[in-house]
């Protein structure tokens, strides 16, 4: 299987009941969430995994972001489910050493409790980089993956590259500099010198969330989405921005790996992980898992050349 690493990391956050990809700064973790996090970390934090009896079954707290639909999200009844959850789930019958429970959580809530050892695993959707991968454990084989559209005006629905935006003189909305599509847009300046696009920094996480609006009245032309964020948002009926939806063209354009991100002390959790998630790869479960929860197979658009080119 071929593992393809983009430097880049998905943040994501909520437009109703969908994905946006967005980033979350630190500083946005409300006191409720850190406390949360902070009390969990010092009651139930993770166990040494020196010392622990083998036939000692250890519970992994796995934290992760409830607003991510179909990744991870609660159902009607309140479970826990979608694609990240569910091959979890099977990882944690693979693995009798350990039994894995799932709480949803805010994004920062999660993070701020995966470093204090409240958690073991954080879910986010997120991209390998090298800044995170110093930081906490990370698989070498993806859990996930995400397909990206970049949205622009019907109008302009020709344009499906970052090159077409610079040759045509085309606007991109803010982003928060750092986060995942920052990188995706970084990691094209850096393969594309003659052909630049310019690409605004923010630090409001907001800023993103009315691009839906923004676009269609003109004041910017193009952006990078989640293609579930744009499929549920826009496309959608029932989506929070359906009524821009006339004015609004998707195209997908890259698609990268995810990877759930573990505790950097977890070493062997991490190479139980890791085995397993090679193992649902082999065996076609999270290629299915991703056609029943998105509608198509999310990995069939990582492992095509033509759509992994940051172009």
């Amino acid at each position: 299987m071929k593992n393809r690493k983009i430097t880049a990391i998905i943040l994501t956050a909520a437009l109703g009941a969908s994905v946006f990809t967005g980033c979350k700064n630190s500083a946005q973790a409300t006191t409720q969430d850190k406390a949360a996090a902070e009390t969990q970390g010092s009651s139930g934090g993770a166990q040494a995994q020196e010392g622990q009896s083998s036939d000692e079954v250890r519970e992994i707290k796995v934290a992760f972001d409830n607003a991510l639909f179909p990744i991870a999200y609660l159902d009607d009844d309140g479970n826990p489910t979608g694609t990240d959850i569910e091959a979890l789930k099977q990882i944690d019958e693979a693995l009798p050493q350990y039994t894995f429970t799932f709480e949803g959580v805010g994004y920062d809530a999660g993070y701020t409790g995966l470093s204090t050892g409240a958690y073991q695993i954080m879910l986010s959707n997120a991209f390998w980089t090298e800044e995170r991968a110093e930081k906490y454990g990370i698989p070498e084989h993806p859990l996930g993956a995400s397909v990206v559209d970049l949205v622009t005006r019907k109008e302009d629905s020709d344009v499906t590259t970052l090159k077409q935006v610079s040759e045509k003189g085309l606007s991109i909305g803010p982003v928060i500099a750092g986060c995942g599509m920052w990188y995706i847009y970084d990691n094209y300046n850096k393969d594309n010198p003659d052909a630049q696009v310019e690409v605004p920094p923010t630090s409001d996480p907001n800023a993103m969330f009315d691009i839906y609006e923004q676009i269609p009245q003109g004041r910017y032309d193009a952006y990078l989405v989640e293609k579930s964020s744009f499929d549920n948002d826009v496309a959608a009926e029932s989506g929070a921005y359906h009524a821009y939806y006339d004015q609004l063209n998707g195209v997908e354009y890259t698609s990268v790996y995810t990877y759930p991100i573990i505790n950097k002390s977890e070493t062997d959790l991490l190479a139980a992980i890791d085995e397993q998630l090679g193992r649902l790869y082999d065996e076609g479960v999270l290629q299915s898992l991703a056609q029943e929860y998105h509608g198509y197979n999310t990995f069939a658009y990582v492992e095509d050349e033509k759509k992994t080119d940051i172009k």
